[in-house]
């Protein structure tokens, strides 16, 4: 019954082990309940009837006590590969934390260097955004520089135009002014009737004239004396084209020269007063 007992509690011993414990260990310990089964089935086989004999229970003893050593020493063997089993399991218990904090710190590595390059793209998108914007901004300053630039050279142009017309207006009206009919004047100065203005050509103010064709001279006797403005030479005598006849003090004489020439004139009373008019 002892036997019983113990290989019960042994067949129990072997199944609570069997749950943390690998494969090997597994077979090897329903090795183990294999033997002490077969064992218990020895003992079951002895015959423990009383007999009359006294001296049977010495044997039956024995027998026990062998079966209880035994029993024993399965037992404790059982329990030191449980424990070691137990040791190996914990240690791969262990090793698969390890493994599994190693993965999760990998993870969370990748992922940090995943949200870092995203950080850098978004970075490096902002900064050719920034450059995008700058070119453009660029690109419109330089525009409107252009733009102020032909605005200007067009003010400039509009206003060398206006300078070159304004020019022209000028010119155009010189030169209308100056084809106009005009009036020379020359003086008779005083002191005339007496000789000796011939000797620097001043007997008229001024002594040639140079005029267009339909312009006039008219001439301004400012001398005390009378005197005669007479186309001609003192030498070949009157011309005949124009003649004041005596012209007295303060007195005027206009001609028009309507052709051009050289119309040389004189005073019939002071002949030593000479002049000349030349029309182009």
């Amino acid at each position: 019954m002892r036997i019983k007992l113990l290989d019960l509690f042994n067949v129990t011993r072997i199944f609570q082990v069997m749950t943390s414990m690998d494969k090997a260990a597994i077979v090897f310990s329903i090795a183990i309940a294999l033997v002490g089964v077969g064992i218990a089935a020895v003992g079951d086989s002895v015959d423990y009837s009383p007999t009359t004999t006294p001296s049977v229970s010495t044997p039956i003893s024995e027998s026990e006590t062998s079966s209880g050593a035994f029993g024993a020493e399965l037992s404790a063997k059982i329990r030191a590969e449980a424990e070691a089993g137990n040791s190996v399991s914990a240690d791969s218990l262990q090793d698969r934390q390890a493994a599994a904090d190693k993965a999760a710190a990998q993870a969370a590595a990748d992922k940090a260097a995943a949200q870092a390059a995203a950080d850098k793209a978004a970075a490096q998108a902002a900064a050719t955004d920034a450059a995008a914007d700058k070119a453009a901004a660029q690109a419109a300053a330089d525009k409107a520089a252009a733009q102020a630039a032909a605005d200007k050279a067009a003010a400039q142009a509009a206003a060398d135009k206006a300078a070159a017309q304004a020019a022209a207006d000028k010119a155009a009206a010189q030169a209308a002014a100056d084809a106009a009919p005009k009036t020379v004047i020359v003086d008779i100065p005083i002191g005339t009737a007496v000789p000796g203005c011939e000797t620097t050509n001043a007997c008229f103010s001024p002594a040639m004239v140079s005029i267009n064709a339909g312009d006039t001279v008219e001439w301004a006797n400012i001398d005390t004396a009378a005197h005669t403005v007479t186309g001609g030479s003192p030498a070949m005598g009157p011309s005949g084209v124009f003649d004041s006849s005596l012209l007295m003090a303060s007195a005027n004489y206009a001609f028009t020269f309507d052709e051009a020439g050289s119309y040389d004139y004189f005073c019939m009373v002071h002949p030593w007063m000479v002049g000349s008019v030349s029309v182009n």
